[in-house]
């Protein structure tokens, strides 16, 4: 099953163990939002970053930038979405 959750706040451990759980049988993406995107944490998986929100923050992750347009299309690529 293809997973995508939408992370929104910083240092979200819940999240991080829901992935990396969800990650050993499915294909699960994340996508930082808000906050999220100044998070230390690694995802397993693909992990995208809002574009919006990285540069309103000035963050510098080094992750796969996406606008809004982009991460519509992400949710209707997935089976199911999760929103943290």
């Amino acid at each position: 099953m293809k997973i995508l959750h939408l992370v929104r706040q910083i240092a979200d451990e819940r999240a991080l163990s829901t992935v990396t759980a969800q990650s050993r049988n499915h294909d699960v993406a994340v996508v930082l939002l808000q906050d999220a995107v100044l998070t230390p944490l690694e995802f397993p998986g693909t992990t995208y970053a809002c574009r919006e929100d990285v540069e309103a923050r000035g963050a510098g992750l080094g992750l796969e930038l996406v606008d809004y347009r982009r991460i519509v299309q992400l949710i209707g690529e997935y089976e199911k979405v999760v929103s943290w």
